[in-house]
């Protein structure tokens, strides 16, 4: 079955902010350019993505690896299927699902990434994070950022549109990360060899909504990421849940239990407490794409 490709990955159609709520956020994104100024890596992410009628869509987001994601994909079509009038599309979508969750065939020498099934095409994806550095660490939460409406994740249903109107401060945000991947010195050479051929083949770069992970700060330069999270106030719940549930075990030591109250009633980004700083910082997501849509995983991005 022939599908569409990608029209307009390689522009970007860049915008000056007229609406009053969208130029306040613009201003706020400016001024934090000019505090935290510097781009790095901080984590890869995998999930799944689903082609409809020449569109790409994000079904969800969070594994940890390609393995992850085929395992949730499968689960989101058994889930599909469940809905599904045609009973060759159901039977088709839960054959996909039972194959996926069967695990890789030893006789195949890599991993699939990509398939067809009810009509769509399905395709594991690879999303990078990246942070915004200044002298203090990485940017914390915005006053413009906001929570996602509904229990759903902000991410999921998220339409891949590379020539949707796009800001100056995400246009350069987008024309930075272009070109952008670890030293050369810190890949082996397939590693190196693949991240070129990512660039080169998904020259494209659109910007997710953003997430969001409760750090604690450790040194001047040394920050431990406790817990993620898709709008800056469930993230806040999410490290004080942590503080108080997970990390000392039980009882809960009077620090820690002082910690979390003093979490939960803040509505800023940073916030100390007995000796702990902590901070919501801001997770810039970035999928490359390409003439034939969003890039799959790399070769060494399998375990």
């Amino acid at each position: 079955m022939a599908f569409e490709g990608m029209q307009g990955y390689d522009l970007i159609n860049a915008i000056k902010a007229v609406d009053p709520v969208l130029a306040v956020r613009e201003q706020e994104a400016i001024e934090r350019m000019k505090t935290y100024g510097r781009i790095a890596p901080v984590e890869t992410e995998f999930g799944c993505a689903e082609q409809v009628k020449g569109h790409w869509r994000i079904l969800n987001l969070g594994g940890r690896c390609p393995r992850e994601a085929r395992d949730e994909l499968a689960l989101w079509l058994t889930d599909r299927a469940e809905i599904e009038d045609s009973p060759d599309d159901r039977d088709e979508l839960l054959g996909l699902a039972r194959d996926l969750e069967l695990g890789l065939d030893p006789a195949v020498p890599r991993p699939r990434h990509e398939w067809v099934a009810a009509g769509r095409r399905y395709r594991i994806v690879r999303v990078d994070g990246y942070a915004l550095l200044g002298e203090d660490g990485p940017e914390p939460a915005r006053h413009t950022d906001t929570e996602p409406i509904g229990p759903i994740s902000s991410v999921a249903g998220f339409w891949l549109d590379p020539m949707a109107p796009t800001t100056l401060t995400e246009t350069a945000v987008r024309l930075e990360l272009v070109n952008q991947h670890p030293p050369r010195e810190a890949m082996s050479d397939s590693e190196w060899q693949a991240t070129i051929e990512a660039i080169l083949g998904h020259p494209g770069v659109i910007l997710l909504p953003v997430c969001f992970t409760g750090l604690e700060r450790l040194g001047d330069d040394d920050w431990d990421p406790l817990v993620h999270g898709d709008g800056p106030q469930s993230t806040r719940q999410a490290l004080a849940d942590f503080l108080r549930d997970e990390l000392p075990g039980l009882p809960v030591p009077p620090e820690f239990e002082a910690a979390a109250r003093a979490i939960e009633s803040e509505t800023r980004p940073d916030f100390t407490t007995d000796g702990h700083a902590f901070r919501i910082a801001r997770i810039i997501r970035a999928l490359r794409v390409g003439p034939d849509g969003p890039e799959p995983p790399r070769p060494h991005d399998e375990i």
